[in-house]
């Protein structure tokens, strides 16, 4: 009886022991595109648009919300970059991204520049995109802001 006690002793002492998995942080599953890509510690977009404001263009590694995707074959997106959008394409056009990403959290790793968009351009990604004809023939003026080539992508499951 003595020995069944202390038994019961150490198991509950080992069962004490393990790690309480409610306080754990949970575990984010990632899908990935292009070269590897670590989703530890991205830069925010203050952080991004301070490094764009010093330079003209910056190798980095930031997180975003994927706001559109191309839905021809995913071969480009737009993510949020604090109040304006930010037009992501792929490095040598090596790899694609879903096409039904839009909304999800994305990492992305590659090269961020300031850019002019042409008219020719923004038409194309609008027809991409799915616009309307009308719509696209509204498109009369450049658009500035900034293009990242991504040379890796970890969108959020």
């Amino acid at each position: 009886m003595r020995h069944t006690f202390f038994l019961g002793l150490i198991l509950l002492s080992l069962a004490a022991c393990q790690p309480n998995p409610s306080n754990q942080a949970p575990t984010i599953a990632y899908q990935y595109f292009g070269d590897s890509i670590s989703v530890e510690n991205p830069l925010s977009h203050p952080a991004v648009l301070d490094s764009l404001s010093l330079h003209d263009s910056v190798a980095l590694t930031f997180t975003s919300t994927i706001t559109e995707v191309c839905q021809t074959k995913g071969c480009w997106m737009d993510v949020q970059l604090g109040n304006q959008l930010m037009m992501v394409k792929f490095w040598d056009y090596a790899f694609f991204v879903p096409k039904d990403a839009a909304g999800k959290t994305a990492v992305l790793k590659g090269y961020a520049k300031k850019t002019t968009n042409s008219v020719e351009w923004l038409k194309h990604k609008a027809q991409d995109a799915g616009a309307t004809q009308d719509s696209i023939d509204k498109i009369t003026q450049p658009t500035f802001g900034y293009d990242f080539v991504a040379t890796g992508v970890a969108i959020q499951q």
